[in-house]
């Protein structure tokens, strides 16, 4: 199955119905031969969508911590921003809040999926927590805040498009069960740090600026792990990776538009835990100064 096949039979399941999916045999198949037939799944049992609070009381000027949560069922997946080669994004819509001014949600780092026929995508399993900043900016008893996402749930043979709308209560009438700090906490730990910060992991970073183009160098200790989860298309023109004696090198060769802030995230394994670090317009021009 080629990757334009792959990406129009996921949009063909996205546009066919929120309770149907695309249920194939698994080998290569041409669009004629895909004659299957559409199965019922009932999308609101393959991902449940909440929100959270890291606190349950508001006064004003004071900082919490909003999470939108999506438990996915097991042997299931949804997509990161980038959803790589097919899929749909995850979308997280807020509805404006009187009162609370809420920060744009912060996706952690997401895992790679292989699949058949050379097809690589980017996304979440188990449960996906994206943590918002939000700050009371009036005085009030309570607030309350209504969100929407979307999403395409998959697994190996079948891709089903869901939707959700949650609602959270701060202040009076709050419901206790939906304030978790523990789990908040966690999901901002856990969010992409400043590439600089690899440096804690023994890591090396330089870049090399050229006409439209920036050259990234990461060297790690040996044992370490690295992939890297571009934001935008065709940011990364060339890869090359060797190891020697004093550890891990890679060397991507990046075509960076000035106008994009976010260009991609970096995740490294150290053997016990996966890090993640961002990777910004911002970073390369610091680093190429």
């Amino acid at each position: 199955m080629t990757k334009i096949l792959a990406a129009a039979l996921l949009l063909a399941v996205a546009c066919g119905g929120s309770q149907s999916s695309l249920e194939s045999s698994g080998g290569p198949q041409s669009s004629s031969e895909v004659d299957e037939p559409l199965l019922d799944y009932d999308p609101s049992k393959l991902v449940k969508f909440s929100l959270l609070a890291s606190t349950a009381t508001v006064a004003k000027d004071e900082r919490l911590t909003l999470g939108a949560q999506f438990e996915i069922a097991d042997g299931w997946h949804i997509y990161w921003l980038n959803p790589g080669d097919s899929g749909l994004p995850t979308k997280i819509k807020l509805e404006p809040t009187e009162g609370l001014a809420i920060d744009a949600p912060s996706f952690p780092g997401p895992v790679r999926f292989d699949s058949a026929g050379d097809i690589i995508n980017y996304g979440y399993r188990g449960t996906l927590l994206v943590p918002m900043d939000a700050t009371v900016s009036s005085e009030g008893a309570s607030f309350t805040v209504n969100a929407s996402a979307s999403w395409l749930a998959c697994r190996e043979d079948a891709c089903v498009p869901g939707k959700g709308s949650a609602s959270i209560t701060l202040g009076d009438g709050a419901n206790l069960a939906k304030v978790n700090p523990d789990a908040l906490n966690a999901a901002v730990t856990s969010l992409p740090q400043p590439l600089e910060a690899i440096s804690t992991l023994g890591g090396k970073h330089a870049t090399s600026p050229g006409f439209g183009e920036s050259e990234l160098k990461i060297d790690l200790p040996a044992g370490h792990t690295l992939e890297l989860f571009p934001r935008i298309e065709k940011l990364v023109q060339e890869f090359s990776q060797n190891r020697d004696g004093s550890g891990e090198h890679y060397r991507w060769r990046l075509n960076a538009p000035n106008e994009e802030d976010s260009l991609a995230i970096l995740s490294v394994n150290d053997g016990r835990s996966t890090h993640f670090y961002s990777i910004t317009t911002a970073t390369l021009q610091t680093l190429n100064q």
